[in-house]
């Protein structure tokens, strides 16, 4: 049977099952469609911005909710790669920025979103390949149990890797933000990425040059790559990450 039986601690693959492959799919049809439908809405005058907060809000916890409870229910039951873990997670996870959008002031935002998006995620993949090469591949921890004892040992694992990635990685990403905005190089290429002042969405985080929306995921990307090796000198790297660490670190 295609359906497993999750045992205490489920490994990763070395390809993907065909369930993931279709809910990834139908995300990824869901994010192109979403944009496209959204902006019509906005072309029409149709805003969310007057929808109160408190129902704002239960979306986006029900979506979120909803979503993470699906992604912990595959990877227990069906087969994923390491790799294609981080490709699924962002088509799933973008239907969050479309929400947004909906609810926010802004009136457009541009298809190239979904280019920048795919290089964010890019710069996770490339991570794990490099965390694969230079330390041992599978690392990622599959959580299959929803226990007090695992939902505390989730929360920790995640509070630790985001203040440990998040440190190391500002420290690569400050510099060179500000260097972005030297004037010899802000106008050519940074500038995209402010063209938004006002009315903000979280979709406008993917809304630069293609060169910018790829060295901004990266510093993550290097600070994770970077916090691994540590981890390895005291033999602790197959326990930073996990399934619902990843989905958090979204």
């Amino acid at each position: 049977s295609d359906l497993k039986s999750p045992p205490s601690r489920a490994m990763l693959a070395d390809s993907s099952h065909s369930a993931q492959l279709a809910i990834f799919a139908a995300a990824l049809a869901l994010d192109v469609l979403g944009l496209a439908a959204v902006n019509g809405l906005k072309r029409r005058g149709c805003c969310g911005r007057e929808v109160p907060w408190s129902i704002k809000r239960f979306a986006y916890w029900g979506y979120m909710l909803c979503t993470a409870g699906l992604a912990c229910y595959l990877d227990a039951h069906y087969d994923i790669s390491e790799v294609f873990l981080h490709v699924r997670n962002y088509a799933m996870s973008f239907p969050l920025g479309l929400m947004d959008f909906y609810f926010s002031g802004c009136t457009t935002i541009e298809f190239r979103v979904l280019g920048g998006a795919s290089l964010w995620c890019s710069s996770q993949v490339l991570r794990t390949l490099a965390i694969r090469h230079l330390l041992s591949p599978d690392l990622t921890t599959i959580v299959t149990s929803l226990s007090l004892t695992s939902v505390v040992v989730e929360l920790l694992r995640f509070a630790v890797a985001l203040m440990l990635i998040g440190m190391v990685g500002d420290l690569i990403f400050s510099p060179m933000h500000r260097l972005e905005h030297h004037r010899k190089i802000y106008a050519g290429h940074h500038k995209k990425h402010h063209e938004y002042t006002n009315q903000l969405t979280s979709l406008v985080l993917f809304h630069g040059t293609y060169l910018d929306d790829f060295l901004m995921p990266m510093t993550t990307a290097i600070g994770t790559v970077l916090i691994g090796l540590l981890a390895g000198v005291f033999q602790l790297e197959g326990y930073l990450m996990s399934n619902v660490t990843e989905w958090l670190m979204l």
